[in-house]
Parts: structure tokens; sequence; C-alpha cells
């Protein structure tokens, strides 16, 4: 993944669709950011946005998750995640896809209990669901409800280059099944969650059916930032069934 530059110095930038879409942040030319986090403070680098970098401890609290899966999986939009690397850089973007999956849905991995693949789903609201598929590449979800109810929000896709999709970001941010139970809720994790300055509004969140799956198809559970570059698969919606079906 590319180092991630600021505004450039002479000239004016073009405009981001991304920027009427977040206005609480400027745009950058590859939409995600990198900040690297020392013993003394913040990177003086000039590439560094201060302002996302200081919010990087406002952490979604665990009842955030304790919920209602649908509602979780549209609230995260806009939320950012954040991902320490090894070298102790720190990736992050804005969250502009995710997915829901419940217990009572044959399309989600605990509609059967619990299973050595899917045991993490059962634990405590708030952590990491690392799981392989296709022989090819991980997705990443985070547990929500009561522990021991097996419920999930895949996060299908952030704002950024080459994580317009489940396999290209956890292949983009290195997030592999070692991360299996990771805390959202906790900032000195290699995984946690951010909240974003200002929630969506209705009227620029999309939803459908989830994709890739053969089962419970009627579910409109896949929600979206409408007209976000980073979405990915088909960006149709049907307001009506959002309003009922994210109970």
């Amino acid at each position: 993944m590319p180092h991630m530059k600021g505004h450039r110095s002479g000239g004016r930038k073009p405009a981001s669709r991304t920027s009427a879409i977040f206005p609480d942040y400027p745009p950058l030319r590859h939409g995600s950011y990198r900040a690297r986090i020392v013993a003394a403070g913040v990177s003086p680098a000039k590439d560094v946005k201060l302002n996302i970098v200081r919010s990087l401890e406002n952490t979604h609290p665990r009842e955030f998750y304790d919920r209602s899966t649908p509602r979780v999986a549209r609230d995260l939009l806009g939320s950012f995640l954040c991902r320490r690397l090894p070298n102790g850089e720190i990736l992050t973007g804005r969250i502009v896809e995710t997915e829901a999956y419940r217990d009572n849905e044959p399309a989600c991995h605990a509609s059967r209990g619990k299973t050595p693949r899917c045991e993490v789903m059962f634990g405590p609201a708030g952590i990491a669901y690392v799981y392989f598929i296709y022989g090819s590449y991980h997705c990443l979800n985070v547990v929500t409800e009561r522990e021991g109810k097996g419920c999930a929000v895949l996060i299908r896709a952030v704002e950024g280059e080459g994580t317009n999709g489940p396999g290209k970001l956890c292949r983009a941010w290195e997030i592999t099944k070692t991360h299996n139970g990771t805390d959202f809720t906790d900032p000195e994790s290699e995984l946690w969650i951010c909240a974003g300055s200002e929630k969506l509004r209705p009227s620029q969140i999309g939803i459908s059916s989830r994709i890739g799956i053969s089962s419970a198809q009627e579910l409109q559970w896949r929600f979206f930032v409408k007209d976000h570059p980073s979405v990915s698969g088909p960006k149709s919606y049907n307001r009506p069934v959002f309003a009922k079906q994210t109970r």
C-alpha cells in the first residue's frame, strides 16, 4: 500500500467525492490515512493529519456493539477502522460498507451452533472474528449482541486504496486469523474502531441484499455509503426495506 500523501504545496487539489460525504476531514490522495505514533507523541511528518491522530483513542464502547446486529452494521458506517502494524505504523480508514449476520438465519456461520471456526462469534461484543475463505483470503468481522448469541458484522470496505472488498482489505492491511479475538474497544490493540465525528444522514446510506450468499437473500442487511468510490459490489438500495429490517 503506497504511503499516504497530504495536500501538495502549490496549486489547488481537485475536489474529491469523499469530501462531500465526509466534510469533517479533508480528502487525501488515496482516501485513507497513515500515521506513525512514537513514544514522544506524534511524528512531525507534514502528511500526518493531526486531527485524525488525536482522535485515535475515541473508540466505541462495548455497549455500542451489544445491540441489534443490523443497527450496529448501519451505525459503523463513517467510523474509523484502525490497524497498528508491527513497525508501529498505524493505518486508518473510514468504514464505508458492512453486512449484518445473525445466528437465526442460514447465511450466518453460527446458525448451526458453536464450532472451532466460529467459536469467537459467541464471545463478548466488540471483539474481532476473522475467518479464511475460498483458500485465498481473510474476512474481518466484529462480534455483536450479547455473549453467547453468535452474531457479527462483516466489514466489507474501508475508504482507501485497495480496500474495496473484505478480502482486499485484509490483504492490504495484513489482517489474518492471528487477529481473531482482538478487542476493538482497546486502542492499544492491533485493531480497533474509533467513532466518526458526525453520524451519517439516512439519505447517505444505501442498503441491499448481502453479497455472495445463496440463502436468506431476502434480508436487506448490507449497508454502504451511497456513491462512495470505495464501496464494493452493486450500490442499489431500498429505503422502505431499510426501515423495516434494521431492528
